[in-house]
């Protein structure tokens, strides 16, 4: 049975028993299952285009079927064309970052940042690197800054600053600088 379906649709269905699917379950592979009612469905709805197109090629002329034909294969090819353009492009993205990723270890910056800095041009990923980097480094030298600097003592309602006494330490302070 499953085999006419195969040869009549191109779908490749298999009916399986119920431990084989327990089995596929336990192995991580989940599969659709149709009923019997939308394999059929689909049967139908796949045989009522292969007859109306059928019916429109058998209206042409030879003439008018061989352009149909070469226009399809036209669309064909411009559909792998751009699969491959597709394909092409995020291989090359993929390469950037992992470029990207070498070039952030070589800095001694985190490489986990590449996904963020890599564009689709060359250029505009290095200025986005340079531009990173110091960002980080002056964020970096900020923050040990902050740290080294430490907390500045809270005031008490016991401390009392004496605005002369003040002045002359700071001017004292100056004085030594």
């Amino acid at each position: 049975m499953s085999e006419q379906l195969n040869q009549d649709t191109g779908v490749d269905i298999s009916i399986d028993s119920q431990e084989n699917k327990e089995n596929k379950q336990a192995e991580g592979k989940v599969e659709k299952s149709f009923t019997r009612d939308e394999v059929n469905k689909m049967i139908a709805t796949e045989k009522k285009k292969a007859i109306a197109e059928y019916e429109r090629l058998a209206k042409m002329t030879e003439t008018e079927r061989t352009k149909e034909r070469m226009a399809q294969k036209i669309r064909e090819r411009d559909k792998e064309r751009a699969d491959f353009e597709a394909e092409k492009k995020a291989f090359e993205i993929e390469k950037m970052k992992m470029q990207t990723s070498k070039e952030l270890i070589n800095r001694k910056l985190p490489a986990e940042f590449a996904s963020f800095l890599v564009t689709d041009n060359a250029e505009t990923t290095k200025q986005n690197l340079d531009s990173f980097e110091k960002m980080f480094r002056t964020s970096i030298e900020s923050a040990v800054a902050d740290k080294i600097r430490g907390k500045n003592p809270p005031m008490t309602s016991t401390t009392k600053v004496d605005s002369k006494s003040s002045t002359l330490k700071t001017k004292a302070w100056n004085k030594n600088k």
